[in-house]
């Protein structure tokens, strides 16, 4: 019976794994599409801080604290003690995903990128000996949890913590600022309200709803280029010019 438990608990925490991976995508392009609405506003009002540095900053960041964690990991040679059962899991993630092989793979380089991310997000958790979510990115390796020696109702128990981790992350993720603006499409004055909120949090004093209400207009029209800018091959008859705020 435990047994059927641990394997039914797996295949729900795989595919909560693999729908997460699914709206992540979307809300990647959620993301993207708002960038560009904010693209259009700086070019109208003054932003006080590059979100796009700052990410990339971030970014540079978790990625040199992985692999310092995975050198660590895998050049240590102190074997008074037998291995936890989470840092010998991490090690297994760690030499599957490490960027330095998967650099010489013939993979698809969206795949080296998913490989990546489970990489940087082993390291994470490691840190955090988050065991819940070693298992979880293990399996998005098809590893065999069964070999970490843990008993089996401990595994059970990390994998039921995996598995609400993630429904939070879902439901989290449902009720974010960048999600509410992806579904919102054509919604203006909820667009409206987003745009105002994200401008405040970054620091704005208060910009005219009308404003607000022209520069994510010109976002939704067809017709404005995909890079955010406000240049157009033809101006229709009777719209504004260029600027939007003058």
């Amino acid at each position: 019976m435990e047994e059927y438990a641990i394997r039914s608990a797996f295949r729900r925490l795989k595919f909560l794994s693999d729908e997460i991976d699914d709206r992540q995508t979307i809300f990647g392009g959620y993301e993207q599409d708002f960038m560009r609405v904010v693209k259009i506003a700086r070019g109208n009002i003054k932003v006080q801080q590059d979100q796009e540095k700052l990410k990339k900053n971030l970014e540079d960041a978790a990625d040199f604290n992985a692999k310092k964690k995975a050198e660590e990991a895998l050049n240590e040679e102190d074997t008074s003690q037998p291995d936890l059962p989470q840092k010998k899991l991490y090690r297994k993630i760690a030499m599957e995903t490490h960027p330095d092989r998967i650099d010489q793979m013939d993979l698809a380089e969206n795949k080296k990128e998913e490989l990546r991310e489970i990489f940087k997000n082993a390291a994470s958790a490691y840190e955090k000996d988050d065991v819940a979510e070693m298992i979880r990115l293990a399996l998005k390796l098809d590893m065999d949890i069964a070999d970490m020696g843990l008993p089996s109702d401990q595994v059970l128990t990390y994998v039921t913590k995996a598995t609400k981790n993630l429904e939070k992350q879902i439901n989290e993720m449902s009720e974010s600022f960048v999600w509410m603006w992806g579904t919102s499409f054509g919604n203006l004055e909820m667009r409206v309200r987003l745009l105002e909120a994200y401008l405040r949090q970054t620091g704005h004093p208060p910009v005219s709803n009308t404003i607000l209400r022209d520069i994510v207009r010109h976002h939704e029209d067809p017709a404005v280029p995909s890079d955010g800018s406000s240049r157009r091959t033809r101006r229709k008859t009777g719209e504004r010019p260029k600027k939007l705020i003058r």
